[in-house]
């Protein structure tokens, strides 16, 4: 069974504190905490990267020049992709990146990271944060 220390404000340990086996115990699935990682990183994305389509651009209604006789490429509308001003064939619209995680994935994800931490002894047991003047100085000071 793992032990952490429990230490005070000053830095002192306090007591050794048993840790339960069955939250600290579990083995590390690194493919599992990998998929929780990248689907809470997508989460995060705003996916608001947009263009418009030719039928999105204002404009383009009346046909710019005549069928015939300029010499020049048939053109029906100044919304045309060919054209400077003109919609975007296939560019980016809105989108939402998220993933979907089982919900026994998702906690079983949390055991094996608080796992892998406590067996690497990166967990710091704090018996009372009530700090003087709540800043993040004086916290720093405490977490280092």
């Amino acid at each position: 069974m793992a032990t952490l220390e429990l230490f005070d404000k000053d830095r002192q340990v306090k007591e050794t504190v048993e840790l339960p086996e069955s939250v600290f115990g579990a083995e590390v699935k690194t493919h599992l905490l990998h998929q929780v990682v990248v689907a809470q990183r997508n989460a995060r994305r705003s996916g608001t990267a947009s263009t418009k389509t030719r039928k999105e651009v204002t404009g383009g209604g009346r046909k710019p020049y005549r069928q015939k006789g300029t010499g020049r490429s048939r053109m029906g509308t100044t919304s045309s992709p060919l054209l400077r001003g003109g919609g975007t064939i296939f560019g980016p619209h809105h989108r939402s990146y998220e993933q979907k995680v089982n919900r026994k994935s998702m906690k079983t994800a949390l055991r094996c990271a608080l796992s892998a931490r406590a067996r690497e002894n990166r967990i710091l047991l704090v018996d009372d944060l009530d700090l003087p003047v709540p800043r993040t100085k004086e916290f720093l000071k405490l977490a280092e």
